[in-house]
């Protein structure tokens, strides 16, 4: 409602969103991620040093600066979100202002702030540089009229034509409480002071809180009074890092005067800030006692009556630049690894024009590296398009991808200045895993293709039908994909599970035990999740865990520690790529850590590094040998299915005697028997790295495991199928329940079997007792496990209810006795 009662939708109407203007910002800093601050950052068309002043990366240290901002300018498209008086304008900024920074990003004094704004170039014959207006929603000084040369300062930037706004203050109710340095007063919209109102209320109340005139520098009619205007600064909703809030504050009243003066200088380029400031004083709304007042000032701003003030002066309000093509490009997305040595752009691309958009030119770079592409389509007006452009070849590396729409319909768009953003990228020189379909004969028509990754290390395998998003086919290293009469693609994500650190406490240095507030420090290049780490106690009990992101968030995890010694602590952290994170332990017990043979970093090529300790490098603190899993950051690998012109398909089917071996009680020897039909050639695959083309193979397993075996048959025709099974190896003096029983007084019982939605593990023990867990699929990837302390002959329920219907293991050790039972879950 803020924006409607000062009259900015009149001039929206009329064209004008403050399109080519911009405002400078001094205050905590923004959050350039923004979705209502993103596009409309002046970085995506010029240098950085010309849109934020500062040698470190734009941030908010607090959240003020990127909520005063947002009422400026903020505007998400793609949500259809306005919260700023002149969404089409840019933004500048730097960090002025204290806050909660404590990543070292450097900061600018507010004079500092000042002295680049005349300049932000470093070039002083252009002006087209300079911002034009500058906001100011804080106060800071001395309590005496022209203290340290205040009006030398400010009369400097109104000299460049600069308007300057501030908010009044917060010292309200009580008169002459008009904080500084706007309580000075040497002409009358110098300095120029915004109250705080209610916008939500109809009559439109001064707020509590506003400070009051008149101006403890004396002065006579005008001059005395304070404030100068009054805006909407009650509960004022706009953006915040990660999201929006509503603020209240003479601060929420400054910005909307900032973005008026962004529509009139849209309207009126050739004036000067300070006569723009003045349209808007002289046209007020008055509010309160009739006339100016030490309240409300000359009233509530009117934006669309400083228009009609202007014109009536003799000033020709400059059209607002339209373009029939006009398009906005919303967002520019790309890969946080960039893999084989290319940048692999997506732009999604606004219509924001009345006319359809059959045709757009891009041109993208990446420092030298420049590439442009044509795209061909329907874009009608208001609707969007995502445009996945062609890799574009560079080298590894860490630079700015600059991505931008320069014509549309062949034309270039004269509304260009939101047709082109950046983003930080990284370039590498892996490449996608390998995966293949088996076999060299081509897949027989309506039949069963086999697919498989070539990735050797430990993972998870999952297919899909799309290269992203899609459906979900089916899990493990090879997959029966059903062919028909067309060629089909599918794809394979590999989620890697790996590990990082020092492997354990006795891998360097003294091994000591601390309970401090210490820990690691990390980066993360792509998304991972850290599953868990090593830790070593001295005494059971409780510990707390924290986890702190480069942005501030604070995650914790609470473990309950039974055995003295080494522990693994499940987290299931999701990392987020991003620099500087820190794992520590927060509070608990003494955990073990290492003074002397580090070797940072410690990383996972591409996806996360240990870089130091946060007590210094020669400590190693408590988190060893790091479980992390992520998905394989180049993305995931097409296979190509092309059937058979022709030929008809054999059917491929063996029979595995058992499902289980027990190397302890046999020799790991195993036949297997073809028995399809239709097959002239056969390749067998064990699932530990053995192939063999016998009809009828002998194979003898060695290692324990869950191993996938398939069979691909060629038929007469030269087309193949395949058909698939599974083995459980184990090497184990397993206990069946009988022999429990027999041995244990029936210590352990799982019932029902088959289950439905839960399953029951009932133990008799003669004492408490922990009990471990864990339930597989028959290819042994665990799909259910924990541990509890168990009383005697407690029975503990576990849920299936997301488990699909089928066969699985369920393995259980208590007291040193491990037991293996074949679960079933009923339909």
């Amino acid at each position: 409602r803020g924006l409607v009662v000062i009259g900015a939708p009149q001039m929206w109407a009329m064209g004008y969103t403050g399109y080519g203007r911009r405002a400078m910002i001094v205050d905590t800093g923004q959050d350039p991620t923004h979705p209502a601050l993103y596009n409309q950052f002046l970085y995506h068309n010029r240098n950085i040093g010309e849109a934020w002043r500062g040698s470190t990366g734009p941030e908010d240290c607090d959240i003020h600066g990127t909520h005063v901002t947002g009422t400026v300018l903020g505007l998400d498209r793609i949500e259809h979100d306005t919260i700023g008086v002149a969404f089409d304008a840019k933004w500048m900024g730097g960090i002025a202002l204290d806050g909660g920074c404590s990543s070292g990003t450097d900061a600018s004094s507010i004079n500092g702030m000042y002295q680049w704004a005349l300049n932000p170039d470093g070039n002083p014959s252009t002006v087209d540089d300079i911002p034009d207006v500058i906001n100011n929603s804080w106060y800071n000084g001395n309590n005496s009229c022209n203290a340290n040369g205040v009006f030398e300062t400010y009369d400097a930037l109104y000299a460049a034509g600069i308007a300057v706004v501030f908010s009044a203050g917060n010292n309200g109710p009580d008169p002459s409480t008009i904080t500084p340095p706007k309580f000075n007063n040497w002409d009358t919209v110098r300095l120029f002071a915004v109250a705080n109102l209610d916008a939500n209320n109809p009559s439109l109340p001064i707020a509590n809180s506003s400070s009051r005139g008149p101006s403890i520098c004396g002065g006579e009619g005008s001059l005395l009074i304070k404030p100068e205007v009054a805006a909407p600064g009650s509960r004022v909703r706009s953006s915040i890092p990660g999201g929006y809030t509503n603020l209240t504050g003479t601060s929420m009243a400054a910005p909307h005067v900032s973005g008026s003066i962004l529509l009139l200088k849209e309207a009126f380029p050739y004036l000067t800030g300070e006569e723009l400031m003045l349209a808007l004083y002289y046209t007020c709304t008055d509010l309160g006692v009739p006339g100016e007042d030490n309240d409300y000032g000359m009233g509530i701003i009117n934006v669309s009556a400083a228009f009609e003030y202007l014109v009536g002066k003799g000033h020709e309000p400059v059209p607002p630049l339209e373009a029939p093509n006009d398009v906005v490009l919303l967002r520019l997305d790309a890969p946080a690894q960039n893999c084989n040595l290319q940048a692999s752009p997506t732009a999604l691309v606004l219509n924001n024009s009345q006319e359809a958009v059959s045709s757009l030119h891009f041109r993208y770079a990446v420092e030298n590296y420049i590439q442009e592409y044509d795209w061909e389509g329907s874009l009608m007006p208001g609707a969007t398009v995502e445009v996945r452009l062609p890799p574009l070849e560079a080298t590894s590396g860490e630079f700015v991808l600059d991505v931008e729409v320069t014509a549309a319909n062949g034309e270039p768009d004269m509304r260009n200045l939101n047709n082109r953003l950046k983003k930080a990228i990284r370039i590498v020189e892996d490449e996608k895993l390998p995966a293949r379909a088996v076999g060299d004969a081509p897949v027989c028509r309506n039949s069963n293709a086999l697919v498989e990754s070539l990735y050797e290390g430990e993972a998870t395998f999952r297919w899909y039908d799309e290269e992203e998003g899609g459906n979900l086919l089916g899990e493990g290293r090879s997959l029966l994909i059903p062919v028909g009469n067309e060629p089909r693609t599918v794809y394979a994500q590999v989620t890697p599970r790996e590990r990082m650190g020092l492997p354990d406490k006795d891998g360097g240095g003294t091994v000591q035990f601390a309970a401090t507030s210490t820990g690691l420090r990390f980066n993360a290049y792509s998304e991972f999740t850290l599953r868990s780490v090593k830790v070593y106690a001295e005494e059971t009990g409780g510990r707390l865990f924290r986890l702190m992101a480069p942005d501030g968030s604070v995650y914790t995890k609470v473990a309950s520690i039974h055995e003295v010694g080494e522990n693994r602590i499940e987290l299931g952290f999701r990392i987020e790529p991003g620099e500087g994170y820190e794992l520590e332990l927060q509070a608990g017990k003494p955990l073990a850590f290492n003074l002397g043979g580090t070797d940072y970093p410690y990383e996972v090529p591409g996806v996360a590094s240990i870089t130091g300790s946060t007590g210094g490098p020669v400590f190693y603190y408590f988190f060893y040998d790091w479980e992390i899993e992520y998905d394989h950051f180049c993305g995931r690998t097409p296979v190509e299915i092309e059937p058979a012109e022709q030929g008809e398909a054999p059917l491929a089917d063996f029979n595995v005697p058992v499902t289980e071996i027990n190397l302890a009680e046999a020799s790991g020897e195993l036949s297997f028997y073809d028995e399809s039909s239709g097959a002239v050639s056969w390749l067998w695959n064990f699932g530990d790295g053995i192939l063999s083309t016998d009809q009828n193979p002998i194979h003898t397993y060695v290692d324990t495991g869950s191993f996938q075996i398939t069979l691909t048959v060629v038929g007469e025709d030269g087309c193949s199928s395949s058909a698939e099974g599974s083995i459980v190896v184990i090497e184990d003096a397993v206990l069946t329940n009988d022999e429990a029983v027999a041995r244990a007084g029936s210590r352990l019982h799982v019932y029902p079997n088959p289950a439905g939605e839960s399953i029951f593990l009932a133990f008799d023990l003669e004492k408490p007792a922990l009990a471990r867990y864990h339930l597989t699929d028959l290819l042994g990837r665990p799909v259910l496990q924990g541990q509890q302390e168990v009383l005697r002959e407690q029975a503990m329920e576990l849920s299936l209810a997301e488990l699909a219907a089928g066969a699985y293991l369920m393995i259980a050790e208590v007291d040193g006795q491990r037991f293996i039972e074949r679960v079933v879950k009923s339909r």
